[in-house]
């Protein structure tokens, strides 16, 4: 077996996921949340780091590539600790989503040299369609859509783009249908997460509860089923491209 494979295995790189995302969650909860005004509770560092490293390295198992590794080991603790503080306050915190863009954005410009300029393209474009079309839901809902789910939205969806162009096929990033299916793979995670929602806004209903609730949670839970599912979604429509 080679070194190579060997670093590409599933147990290494759920291993090296895992410890990207307890180092990440460790810093956005005992660091970053300081410097967050007003102040935010939020998970004690360590239940941060458990919560991410099992998500992460569970999710990268079923990538099985060391970019989307890399970026599920960051993603993960965004989506932990923004959804933790968004079910208590209503908000997710603009450092949390602005510190974990820059590592994303850092990923974009990775992959302009080590897969092609078209893939930085797709993963950066796909992030600003998404915060652009979120930022118009918002502003068509008076808010009942935060800008934190918003910037959050963005974030979330650059990540997911950039998991995309470096698992697909070379060809595919040149096709134009091939990025369809990106922009395909996008809107399932952004449909799955509305239906989370509307099942929720049903109970609510049903209850007679009233005023907004946070839809942070139904993003991340949208966007992890989402990612969990790109090696099946590539084997199915790579094949048309």
């Amino acid at each position: 077996m080679s070194s190579f494979t060997t670093l590409t295995s599933p147990g290494v790189l759920a291993a090296g996921a895992a410890i990207i995302a307890a180092a990440w969650a460790t810093y956005l909860s005992a660091f970053v949340t300081r410097r967050v005004q007003p102040a935010v509770p939020t998970l004690t560092w360590w239940k941060a780091a458990v919560l991410s490293m099992f998500g992460a390295g569970g999710l990268a198992a079923i990538l099985q590539h060391p970019t989307a590794a890399v970026v599920v080991g960051v993603i993960v603790p965004l989506l932990v600790l923004g959804s933790y503080v968004d079910a208590l306050t209503m908000r997710i915190p603009n450092l949390y989503n602005a510190e974990t863009a820059l590592v994303i954005t850092a990923g974009v410009v990775g992959v302009a040299f080590t897969v092609s300029p078209a893939a930085a393209f797709i993963s950066g474009g796909a992030g600003v369609a998404a915060l652009l079309g979120f930022a118009a839901i918002s502003m068509l809902s008076r808010g009942g859509l935060g800008f934190g789910d918003v910037k959050l939205a963005g974030v979330l969806a650059g990540a997911l783009a950039l998991i995309d162009v470096s698992m697909a096929p070379a060809h595919l990033l040149t096709s134009q249908l091939g990025l369809t299916l990106i922009a395909l793979h996008i809107m399932v995670w952004i449909t799955l997460s509305f239906l989370f929602g509307g099942v929720y806004v049903t109970v609510r209903l049903i209850r007679k509860m009233k005023g907004h609730f946070p839809f942070g949670p139904f993003l991340a839970a949208g966007w992890l089923f989402t990612a969990a599912a790109t090696p099946a979604f590539l084997s199915i429509l790579t094949p048309f491209a």
